[in-house]
């Protein structure tokens, strides 16, 4: 078994989130990640995923939200979902150290998710 930093785990979701996205949705999924760290920081984490599911990124915001989360769930910042619910619900619910926890891996992963999203997104439209 090979060990991986943090960061390498993130820049391989990241990359691994663009290839899962293509045709119309990648140019508002660019759009959602260029953004939404830059989001979390003036509005805080609730804010943020609240801003993606309105006006044009809405479409994606489902997928990006489950993207995150199977990140968040393979690092063990939260558990694997007992039932379908919403991204947004579930971490309004949750208590302060691992809402704060979570909000800091996001936004380390936002960087990774923008940066992917620079290099490759004209790559494969």
């Amino acid at each position: 078994m090979t060990l991986k930093t943090l960061e390498q785990v993130r820049m391989k979701r990241a990359y691994a989130a663009i290839d899962d996205t293509q045709g119309a949705r990648r140019t508002t999924w660019l759009q959602a990640v260029s953004g939404f760290g830059p989001e979390i920081q003036r509005s805080g984490l609730l804010q943020a995923l609240a801003f993606l599911h309105r006006g044009p990124t809405k479409d994606i915001a489902d997928d990006l939200c489950k993207q995150i989360r199977e990140h968040l769930t393979k690092l063990g910042h939260l558990p694997a979902p007992k039932r379908v619910t919403s991204f947004l619900i579930e971490v309004r619910d949750l208590d302060r150290a691992t809402y704060m926890r979570v909000t800091r891996e996001i936004m380390a992963l936002s960087v990774w998710l923008k940066r992917a999203g620079q290099i490759l997104g004209d790559d494969k439209e």
